[in-house]
């Protein structure tokens, strides 16, 4: 079984996109986590 560790260390709230001033970072984090666990 392969663990990933996600960190996020991101000083803006919310993700770019859908929150005023949301972190780029983390949306596109997220959006690799989400594809990897697919």
């Amino acid at each position: 079984m392969t663990h990933l560790l996600h960190l996020d260390a991101s000083a803006r709230p919310g993700l770019a996109g859908k929150d005023e001033h949301g972190s780029h970072s983390r949306n596109l984090t997220q959006r690799f986590v989400s594809q990897w666990l697919a």
